[in-house]
């Protein structure tokens, strides 16, 4: 009985890394404490690699509606040396723990691709809109509404009357409302929530809380204190322009818009200079559009443009 639950203890803390590693590159801490888990036991690599190739094979699943599988290229994986003993192990039996980990990790997994933004009616009436790239999972179930942003950023319109609470589980922090609007996005390590209707109780590891009212922002950093603050309604709509199909930009940096611009698009646009990147850009623009918006840089500050090699290039005139 012991071997057997260590054995459930690994194959969780693996699937746990699994989702880790979904979630983009990992941080220098994140990676030391992956090697040293790799690193403790044999038995790590190989349970990895049976999450992996679980995670590869299950992440065509488009579950929420149940329809046909909107499949994705494999994820390199960010485990350095490990990947040759993991490729020894990864034929191993996975069908056990498949079962489990799919139920668990994937049941209403919905996710989209790059420069797709989905919406998506859930079963309660609410609607979610789903932002470029991203991955999330709808449980209805238990007495409650719930949503787990796996990746990406998420909108959301909670209808009132309906008795179960609406929640958000992203990385450390659960978002809660009864109704009304706000937006939840997993941006570069941090977890941001935008209010726009109604209010919200933010919770990390039921512990710390706060409660945002409409027209706050939370950019909640790890083991930051959780500080929301008030901001401009007219920088809010600019924000989540996303949800319309556009993207808006007034006196942000050059590089900066760019950088936004390209999580839209598979042809992204590469500034080559500097002083061009600092230079402050206005303009709205559908979500993709990278030629538009290129030519658009390109008038305002005289700089030229050039298409090559599957990129959109920037230089000064």
């Amino acid at each position: 009985m012991a071997g057997a639950r260590r054995s459930n203890e690994v194959d969780q803390a693996a699937a746990q890394w699994a989702m880790r590693l979904d979630r983009g590159s990992l941080t220098d801490q994140e990676q030391a404490e992956l090697d040293a888990w790799l690193a403790a036991d044999t038995r790590h690599v190989g349970a990895l690699a049976r999450a992996e190739a679980i995670w590869t094979d299950l992440d065509r699943v488009v579950a929420l509606d149940r329809t046909a599988a909107r499949a994705r290229p494999a994820r390199r994986m960010a485990w350095r040396g490990w990947r040759l003993a993991a490729s020894l192990v990864v034929s191993l039996s996975v069908a056990g723990m498949g079962a489990a980990f799919a139920y668990e990790r994937l049941d209403g997994r919905v996710a989209t691709e790059v420069g797709e933004v989905r919406h998506i009616a859930l079963d309660d009436g609410s609607t979610m809109i789903l932002d470029t790239d991203s991955v999330a999972q709808v449980r209805y179930r238990n007495g409650k509404r719930e949503v787990v942003l796996r990746r990406g950023g998420a909108a959301f319109q909670v209808v009132a009357g309906d008795p179960r609470p609406f929640q958000v589980a992203a990385r450390d922090l659960d978002v809660a409302g009864r109704e009304g609007s706000f937006a939840v996005g997993l941006r570069q390590g941090a977890v941001a929530v935008d209010v726009t209707q109604g209010s919200v109780k933010v919770a990390r590891d039921g512990r710390e809380t706060c409660t945002l009212a409409k027209g706050m922002r939370l950019a909640a950093a790890p083991e930051a204190p959780l500080e929301p603050v008030a901001v401009d309604p007219a920088e809010t709509e600019r924000r989540l322009a996303w949800r319309r199909g556009m993207l808006m930009f007034d006196g942000e940096r050059l590089g900066a818009a760019v950088a936004e611009l390209n999580r839209y698009s598979r042809t992204p646009v590469v500034i080559e200079d500097p002083a061009l990147a600092d230079r402050a850009f206005v303009g709205a623009f559908r979500v993709g559009d990278t030629r538009s918006f290129a030519r658009a840089a390109a008038s305002a500050f005289d700089a030229r443009v050039e298409q090559t090699d599957g990129e959109i290039r920037l230089s000064a005139g």
